[in-house]
């Protein structure tokens, strides 16, 4: 029905735009555009014409505001549904299981510092085993015996 609604909605603003732009207006509209306004008043009638394009207006800008104020509800109920959906499958979820809470200072089996890691290694940080290097003699950029500036 949505999709019905929506090419409904699209078929009367393209026909609204139409209507709209054959107006004459102060600056004669396209309405000149096709033979001028003499064309247009053969058709219809000179009077005739512009009462007829006022009215198609009218009860197009009428149509457009009624599918558009549908079509909004119709969305509406689409995204209620899929939220109510969504909480509806979330309550009959069960509920996670609680986290086993350790005491504080013990560590879990498997990760650093905790039972099974190699002693002597507890929260030392990764290539901390040995020792650093020595430094370089004259420092960091500078020859030795340089003075710094």
């Amino acid at each position: 029905m949505a999709g019905v609604l929506l090419g409904l909605h699209i078929l009367i603003s393209f026909a609204l735009v139409v209507v709209v732009l054959l107006q004459s207006g102060k600056g004669g509209g396209l309405a000149g555009a096709f033979g001028g306004a003499g064309g247009v008043g053969a058709v219809f009638g000179g009077q005739t014409a512009a009462d007829f394009l006022t009215k198609a207006t009218r009860y197009l800008a009428v149509a457009f505001f009624l599918t558009s104020l549908v079509l909004a509800i119709v969305s509406r109920e689409r995204v209620l549904g899929t939220v109510e959906g969504s909480l509806e499958r979330r309550a009959s979820t069960p509920a996670a299981q609680p986290v086993e809470q350790l005491p504080p200072g013990e560590v879990p089996e498997g990760l650093p510092g905790g039972p099974g890691d190699s002693p002597g290694t507890a929260g030392e940080p990764p290539g901390a085993e040995g020792e650093l290097p020595p430094a370089p003699e004259g420092g960091l950029g500078r020859e030795a015996g340089e003075e710094p500036e």
